[in-house]
C-alpha cells in the first residue's frame, strides 16, 4: 500500500517538473509527438503484461517485484513523453499523465489477476473490478493534486503587471494554500470512503463488541465500515480527524478470517494512532520534505534542468521516505500497538492478532518492512513489555522526543525557507 503510494509520488514529480510554456529538450510536431508517443505507450502496455504472462508460475512470491517493474516501465515512458510535448496547461498535463499513468496500472492488476492465486483475489469476482479497485484505492490521492493543478491554472491567466503585484502576498498565497490543504484534510474522508465504496458494517455480536470498544475508549465516530476496494489485503484502518467525518475501515478478508479477540485489539490498535494524534504528525511529517524541496530549489535552478530536478528531488523522496518517514511509522506502529493496554484488552491479545496476520500471509513473521517492524519483532517486544512494564513509558519517551527534535528542525527550515523567497 505505501509502495504503490510512493510509486503515484513520483509520477506527480514528474508532472511537477513537466516543461509547461517552455521548451523541451527534444520536440515533434503534433502528429509525429502523438504516434510515437501512442506506439511508445502501446509497447509499455505489451511489455507490462507480458511480464505477467511469462513470470505466472512466480507471481504470487514476486509479485511486488512485478508491480515495481510496471511502475518503473510507466516512469519511463512518462519522462520521455514529457520530453517530446510542451504542455500549455498544468491541469491538462496532469489528467493527460494520470490517465495514462492509471491505464498501465490497470493493464497490469487485470492481467496479473488470472494467476493470482484464488485466495489472494480478496472478494473481486472479475479481472476487471480486480483492476478498478486498485486504481480506486489511489484516486483519492490524486483528487487533490488536480484541485491545486485548477488553482495553479487560474493563476496563469492573471495579466502579468498583477502577477508582479501579486508578488507582495506571495506569503498569503502560501498561508490560503496550507488552509487548503487542512480543509482538505479535514473534510476530504466523506468523499474518500465513497470513493472506496466503503459500506456500513452489518449488525452483528462482532459490531457490538467493537462499538462497546469505542464506547470504553470514549472515541467517537461516524461509523464502521467495510474497506471493499482492499478486501484481498488484511487491513484496518481510521480515516479523518474530526469525529463527524471520521470512519473506522476493515477488509472483509480481515474480518472473516482473524479471530474476534484479534479484530477487538486490531480496532485497539487503530484507535491507538488517533489517541497520540498520529494522523496529524504523519503529514507533518510529510511536510519536511516539502521544505527541502523548497529549501534545494534556489540552489539548483538556475543550473539544473527539469530532468536533472526529477532526479534529484525523487532521490531525495525515496531517501527521506525511507529513513525520516519510515522511522516514525516504525516508532507510530509500535506506540498503537501498546495502546492495548490503556484499554485493559489482553496483550495477548494483540500478539494473538499479529500472529493470525503472519500466518494468514503466508508465514510472514520474519519478513522485514520499512515501515513496520517485523510481525515477530512486535510480538517480541509486546512480550517484553509484560516482563518489564517501564518499557512502555520509555517508548512513548522515545517518541515525544524524537518529535520534539523533528519540530526544530522542521522550524529551521521554514525559517530559512522563509528567507530565500521572500
Amino acid at each position: 500500500m505505501f509502495t504503490q503510494i510512493f510509486y503515484l509520488t513520483v509520477v506527480l514529480l514528474i508532472i511537477s517538473f513537466s516543461p509547461q510554456h517552455q521548451q523541451p529538450p527534444l520536440t515533434l510536431s503534433p502528429l509525429p509527438a502523438f504516434l510515437l508517443g501512442s506506439a511508445a505507450y502501446i509497447f509499455t502496455l505489451i511489455l507490462i503484461a507480458l511480464q505477467n504472462i511469462l513470470f505466472s508460475k512466480w507471481l504470487r512470491n514476486t509479485h511486488h517485484i512485478l508491480l515495481a517493474t510496471a511502475n518503473a516501465l510507466l516512469i519511463l515512458f512518462l519522462l520521455a513523453i514529457h520530453s517530446l510535448l510542451i504542455f500549455p496547461s498544468i491541469l491538462l498535463v496532469s489528467a493527460a499523465s494520470l490517465t495514462l499513468y492509471f491505464g498501465g496500472l490497470y493493464v497490469f492488476h487485470r492481467s496479473a489477476y488470472p494467476r493470482i492465486p484464488a485466495g489472494s483475489r480478496g472478494l473481486a469476482s472479475s479481472a476487471n473490478l480486480y483492476a478498478i479497485n486498485h486504481l480506486r484505492f489511489l484516486l483519492p490521492f490524486c483528487l487533490p493534486f488536480l484541485l491545486i493543478a485548477c488553482i495553479m491554472d487560474a493563476i496563469t491567466l492573471i495579466p502579468a503587471d498583477k502577477v508582479e503585484l501579486s508578488r507582495s502576498y506571495s506569503a498569503l498565497f502560501t498561508i490560503g494554500l496550507l488552509a487548503l490543504l487542512l480543509l482538505i484534510v479535514l473534510f476530504y474522508p466523506p468523499l474518500t470512503i465513497r470513493i472506496w465504496k466503503c459500506r456500513d458494517l452489518s449488525s452483528s455480536k462482532l459490531k457490538q463488541n467493537l462499538d462497546a470498544l469505542c464506547v470504553k475508549a470514549q472515541f467517537k465516530h461516524a461509523g464502521i465500515k467495510t474497506w471493499t476496494v482492499l478486501n484481498h489485503s488484511y487491513t484496518a484502518a481510521i480515516i479523518g480527524i474530526l469525529p463527524r467525518f471520521r470512519y473506522i475501515m476493515f477488509t472483509k478478508r480481515l474480518l472473516n478470517e482473524l479471530s474476534p479477540r484479534s479484530i477487538n485489539a486490531i480496532l485497539a490498535h487503530e484507535i491507538g494512532h488517533c489517541a497520540h494524534k498520529h494522523l496529524l504528525y504523519y503529514p507533518a511529517v510529510i511536510f519536511g520534505i516539502l521544505v527541502l524541496f523548497a529549501l534545494g530549489t534556489p540552489l539548483l535552478e538556475p543550473i539544473a534542468s527539469s530532468f536533472t530536478f526529477f532526479a534529484l528531488y525523487s532521490l531525495v523522496f525515496f531517501i527521506y521516505l525511507r529513513v525520516v518517514f519510515g522511522y516514525f511509522s516504525r516508532l507510530f506502529e509500535r506506540q498503537a500497538d501498546l495502546h492495548v493496554y490503556q484499554l485493559g484488552i489482553p496483550v495477548e491479545d494483540m500478539q494473538l492478532a499479529l500472529d493470525e496476520i503472519g500466518h494468514a500471509t503466508g508465514g510472514t513473521h520474519q519478513v522485514p518492512c520499512w515501515h513496520h517492524y517485523s510481525i515477530q519483532k512486535r510480538i517480541d517486544f509486546l512480550e517484553a513489555t509484560k516482563k518489564d512494564p517501564l518499557l512502555i513509558a520509555k517508548h512513548h519517551q522515545h517518541v515525544r522526543l524524537s518529535l520534539i527534535l523533528y519540530f526544530i528542525l522542521l522550524g529551521v527550515g521554514i525559517i530559512f525557507t522563509y528567507k530565500s523567497f521572500f
